[in-house]
C-alpha cells in the first residue's frame, strides 16, 4: 500500500528523500497531510479512489513515528462507525500489507487533499467528539467533481470499493421490538 505525503508531512515524520508516487492499485493509495489551525493541528488521509477521509485530531510526535499503526486504527475505527461489516474491514486491511510513503504529487490530487482539509476543519467545528465520528462526518462530505449525483458521498464511494469482496458491506443491527407479556 502507497501513502503520499505531502512536503509538510514528511518534514515532521523526518522523511528525507521520498519516492515518486507510482499508481499501482487504488484500492491501497491514501494520501496524508498535516495541518494546522492556530494551535491545533489535524493529520488528515484521503482515499485516492474513493476520497473517503480519515481525520486524526492533535497528533503528537509519538504519532508520527508509529504513523502505519495509527493508519490502521482510525481506518477500523471509521470504519465500524461508519456500520461497515467488520469481516470486509479485516479483509481490507489484510490486503494493506507493507506501507510505503512516497511523495505526494497531482495539482488536481492535492486540491482535493487541501479540500478534505477543509472539510476536516468544518467538521471539527462541528462535532468535537471522537476521531472515529469526526472521520465519518468528513466522509459524508463531498471532496472534488468525483463526488456528483453519480457518486454521492465519498462513504458511498468506498462502501461501492468494498463491496467486491463479495460479502454484505454495510452492518446493521436488528432491534426487536415485541414486548413481553
Amino acid at each position: 500500500m502507497q501513502i503520499a505525503v505531502t512536503k509538510k508531512l514528511a518534514e515532521k515524520m523526518k522523511l528525507k528523500k521520498l519516492p515518486k508516487l507510482e499508481q499501482t492499485d487504488a484500492l491501497y493509495t491514501w494520501r496524508a497531510n498535516i495541518t494546522q489551525e492556530g494551535r491545533q493541528r489535524l493529520l488528515v488521509f484521503m482515499h485516492d479512489a474513493s476520497r473517503y477521509v480519515l481525520v486524526v485530531k492533535s497528533p503528537m510526535a509519538k504519532t508520527f513515528q508509529r504513523l502505519s499503526e495509527v493508519f490502521v486504527d482510525s481506518l477500523r475505527q471509521a470504519l465500524l462507525m461508519d456500520q461497515m461489516n467488520p469481516n470486509v474491514i479485516d479483509r481490507y486491511i489484510a490486503g494493506i500489507g507493507d506501507i510505503e510513503y512516497v511523495a505526494n504529487s497531482g495539482t488536481k490530487e492535492t486540491a482535493w487533499l487541501t479540500k478534505a482539509c477543509d472539510n476536516a476543519w468544518w467538521s471539527m467545528r462541528r462535532c468535537d467528539d471522537d476521531d472515529a465520528y469526526r472521520s465519518v462526518y468528513t466522509s459524508h462530505m463531498t471532496v472534488g467533481q468525483y463526488n456528483t449525483d453519480e457518486r454521492d458521498k465519498p462513504s458511498m464511494a468506498f462502501q461501492e470499493i468494498l463491496s467486491g469482496y463479495g460479502l454484505p458491506v454495510r452492518r446493521f443491527c436488528a432491534v426487536d421490538f415485541k414486548r413481553a407479556s
